[in-house]
């Protein structure tokens, strides 16, 4: 998401804050206020079930699990190596009201994209895939089990973002 919007306006002229990979907006708030008011700001989030498949593929550390179900069911020492844990966290603030102007959403990332040019004057041009992780759709990895694990864990994030697991993944 934020790394193929990165890259489609790098070079362009306009400026563009981008902080760190996983750094909050709260701290974006705290560290540019200068910058903070008249700044559009955007953040993206991602079905929390997509994500734990992606970070099974896209993590080294989760090659030493010999499946899925493994990784979830460990998830307690899984998420003390992941940089980031919900998703919330990172648009609002710690009583979950947001900061950013825009939260988009992974799933639906180029009309988002456009969504947000749109709303900044800027001529959209094409999103490359960056950092692709090869799995097939995340719903064929989960049983009951597994969904309602990761559920628990990203209940706030389900919560404020409306995420479900969808009735045909099981």
């Amino acid at each position: 998401g934020g790394m193929s919007i990165e890259h489609a306006w790098y070079g362009r002229e306009f400026r563009l804050l981008r902080l760190a990979v996983h750094d909050p907006a709260s701290y974006a708030k705290e560290a540019f206020p200068q910058l903070w008011e008249p700044c559009y700001k955007v953040g993206f989030v991602r079905n929390p079930w997509d994500w734990w498949v992606s970070a099974f593929f896209w993590y080294d550390f989760c090659k030493h699990y010999t499946s899925f179900r493994e990784f979830v069911l460990d998830h307690e020492n899984a998420l003390k190596q992941f940089p980031l844990r919900c998703q919330w966290p990172m648009v609002c603030d710690t009583d979950g009201r947001l900061l950013v102007d825009f939260v988009g959403r992974f799933e639906r990332l180029e009309s988002d994209y456009t969504a947000i040019c749109n709303q900044v004057g800027v001529v959209p041009v094409p999103l490359p895939h960056r950092h692709e992780t090869k799995h097939c759709l995340y719903w064929r990895y989960y049983n009951a089990e597994t969904v309602e694990i990761v559920r628990k864990i990203s209940a706030r994030d389900c919560e404020l973002f409306g995420y479900e697991f969808p009735e045909h993944g099981l």
